[in-house]
């Protein structure tokens, strides 16, 4: 029996187990904008028609668990811009060194800023740890951002961070 047969089970109970950006449950819970770890973050594609997504994040608590909450919303409410949805899959996010969620495709959608009400929570395999109050999830697209002389190098760019 070739030796990968043997470790193949650990592998898979591993890459089942929540952790290293896995997200095992969606829950929904009302948006908690004040929170230290809430974050709005405006992505802008400049390639292939004008427009982008505002992401908000922000991290919660469920079950002994850390979540990645947020909603997306089209960028400045402009809903020819809808969500682009292949930018949304391709954006992970990251906490320290930790890789919390692979894809934010499961937040919510909502018209605008405005209407941020109920937000999604993508509960992980990670222990949640009181040091997680007070950080942010950053969001990084998976297509890298490059600005040379004016002209934008790849067709997804990161327009602008907020608080």
């Amino acid at each position: 029996m070739p030796r990968w047969l043997l470790i193949l089970p650990l592998i898979l109970t591993a890459a089942c187990a929540g952790g290293g950006g896995g997200i095992s449950a969606v829950t929904q819970a009302p948006a908690n904008p004040s929170s230290a770890s809430a974050n709005w973050e405006i992505f802008k594609i400049t390639q292939g028609g004008s427009g982008g997504v505002d992401i908000y994040s922000e991290l919660r608590e469920v079950n002994g668990r850390l979540a990645l909450c947020g909603a997306i919303a089209p960028y400045l409410n402009n809903s020819a811009s809808l969500y682009n949805e292949s930018f949304v899959r391709d954006v992970y996010a990251r906490v320290g060194d930790t890789v919390v969620a692979n894809s934010v495709a499961f937040f919510n959608r909502i018209p605008g800023r405005a209407a941020l009400g109920q937000v999604a929570c993508g509960v992980t395999g990670l222990p949640w740890q009181p040091g997680y109050a007070g950080q942010q999830a950053l969001l990084i697209p998976r297509q890298i951002t490059v600005k040379r002389g004016g002209f934008y190098s790849s067709r997804i760019v990161r327009y602008q961070r907020l608080r």
